[in-house]
Order: C-alpha cells, then sequence, then structure tokens
C-alpha cells in the first residue's frame, strides 16, 4: 500500500525521507505538547462547519527516573560491537530502528543492515533465507508484532534448525503510552512454545549485553531476546559476570520465610520493593532474577 504518514499535518506528512533525514520521525514516539497543539489544531481546521467539540482531559503527571536502567540503548551499544567482530550478523529491521537500538549498527555496517519495512511476516522470512544461506539473521521489531504476526514463518524457521536471533522490544504493558494494541502480553506464551527457540528476558543494561552476547557466542540454536523499553530505575544490582550461565538466576534479595522469582525490570523492582515491604511485618522474603523464561 501507498500511504502518506502523518496525513492531513503539514509537518508530519511524509511519503518518503528527506536528503537530511534517515528514518521517519512520527512513526514512533509520541509528539512533543507544542507538536501535538499544531497538529490538532491542523486538523481542525480542516474540519469546517462540522462544529466538533473538543473535550480536555488534565495530563498525567510524567514518569521521572534519576539513573535508569536503558535496556535497548545497552543492547544496541553492544549489537554495534557484535557487527564488529562477527561479520556474518545480519539485521533486519520492520521500520522501527529508532526503537529497537539499530541506529549504531547500522550507521557501522549499513551493507549487513536491511530494513524490510512494515511486514514482519516478509522479514521473518527473509531471515530463514539468510540462515540457511550461513548468515547470523538478528531480527527486530515490538514484541507484540515480532511474536504474533509471523509466528507461523518463526515456526517454519524452527523446523529447518536454523539459527536465527529474535528481538522484541517494547514488551509487556509498560510504558502504556502506544496503547493496547503495542501491549506485548503474549509473546512469551506463543513463543514458548516454538521447539529449539530459547526466550530471555533481561532485567539490567548488562544483562541485556550478556544476553546478546549469549545468543550470538553461546546459544547453538535460536533465541528470542524480550526487551522492555521503559527507562526505569532498579533499587538493587545484580552480580558482577561476564556471561550468563543457561537456566540460573542470581538472588538479589535475602529471605527465609518466602522465595518470589521474578524477570524483567519492571517484575523485579516490584518484588523487591513487595519484600522490603513485608519486611517491616516481619516476613522474611527471597527475590530471585531468573531471565530464562522457557529454560
Amino acid at each position: 500500500a501507498h500511504t502518506t504518514k502523518g496525513k492531513g499535518v503539514s509537518f508530519m506528512e511524509s511519503t518518503a525521507f528527506g536528503e537530511d533525514e534517515t528514518l521517519y520521525k512520527f512513526h514512533s514516539g509520541a509528539p512533543s505538547e507544542d507538536n501535538y497543539a499544531k497538529a490538532l489544531a491542523e486538523l481542525v481546521s480542516q474540519l469546517g462547519d462540522l462544529n466538533i467539540q473538543l473535550e480536555q482531559r488534565e495530563a498525567l503527571p510524567k514518569y521521572t527516573t534519576s539513573q535508569p536502567q536503558k535496556l535497548v540503548a545497552a543492547y544496541g551499544d553492544e549489537l554495534k560491537k557484535i557487527g564488529d567482530a562477527h561479520k556474518e550478523v545480519v539485521v533486519l529491521d520492520a521500520d522501527l530502528m529508532l526503537d529497537t537500538g539499530l541506529i549504531p549498527f547500522k550507521d557501522a555496517h549499513p551493507e549487513r543492515f536491511i530494513e524490510c519495512g512494515i511486514a514482519e511476516q516478509d522479514m521473518v522470512s527473509s531471515a530463514g533465507g539468510l540462515a540457511l544461506s550461513g548468515k547470523l539473521p538478528i531480527v527486530h521489531s515490538f514484541a507484540c508484532f515480532l511474536s504474533t504476526r509471523p509466528n507461523e514463518q518463526i515456526y517454519n524457521n524452527a523446523t529447518e534448525q536454523t539459527k536465527i536471533i529474535y528481538v522484541g522490544s517494547l514488551a509487556g504493558v509498560l510504558p502504556a503510552g502506544p496503547g493496547h494494541s503495542h501491549q506485548s502480553v503474549r509473546d512469551i506464551s506463543i513463543l514458548g512454545s516454538i521447539p529449539g527457540l530459547t526466550l530471555v528476558s533481561p532485567a539490567t543494561e548488562q544483562e541485556a549485553r550478556l544476553a546478546l552476547r549469549w545468543a550470538v557466542e553461546q546459544n547453538t540454536g535460536s533465541t528470542y531476546i524480550r526487551l522492555e523499553s521503559l527507562p526505569i530505575d532498579l533499587p538493587f544490582t545484580l552480580p558482577d559476570s561476564d556471561q550468563l550461565k543457561t537456566g540460573v538466576g542470581q538472588k538479589v534479595h535475602d529471605g527465609t520465610d518466602v522465595a518470589v522469582v521474578a524477570y524483567g525490570p519492571t517484575l523485579l523492582k516490584q518484588a523487591y520493593l513487595a519484600a522490603a515491604a513485608l519486611a517491616q511485618q516481619h516476613i522474611s522474603v527471597a527475590v530471585y532474577n531468573f531471565p530464562w523464561l522457557n529454560t
């Protein structure tokens, strides 16, 4: 389909990248307050005499952090380094290079970066062909799209017993701004049934780097790396390590009465805070980080 993104808003409309543009800035993310006001004014002015009545709501407080963990940014930096050392790596994107951390790799290795557009099924099928030809494809999109739309193609790739790394960002329900269509709540269940596909969900920047290294250099099969995109402050640190051990987690809070196992920064943070709160009630809770979702 030939579409005009941002149709009806002059500064958002785009059919092709301009000379100085490397991506379409209004495909992802949210407009600034100033851009939102200008866009709304343009759209209302085009409605003529329809007498549209607008309702107003007070904006929710903005989420603020002090020293946030940014998993996608750390992953993107590590991906560029891996691309430097592993010439067999080919990266595929579904028009989300900014949100999936791919710009460093694209800038360093443009000949091994393939922009597939908003077509996840074709992208995963292409990855299958590349894997059969001896390449190591790393495939990216939002988790809600990557896990569902090309699920059959992911299964087909698995039956060929090739090695492919799938990376789904914006996993889970937070941040909630993009709406329910972009909230990935099924990816673990539907990808966990794919034969030979290991699911891993890192909780920190370092663990995101290690997960990618493990997928490229240690795992002989395929991997799904589940990345949460919300920058988040963590009340704990993970033990220093230079590699992940398959099926092994880490204790982040001592306890003797109850054990809570969690994964990813959001759930792990809440488990840690709950353990701290329960300690005030003399309930001792151990909390473990376990990034392995189906191992």
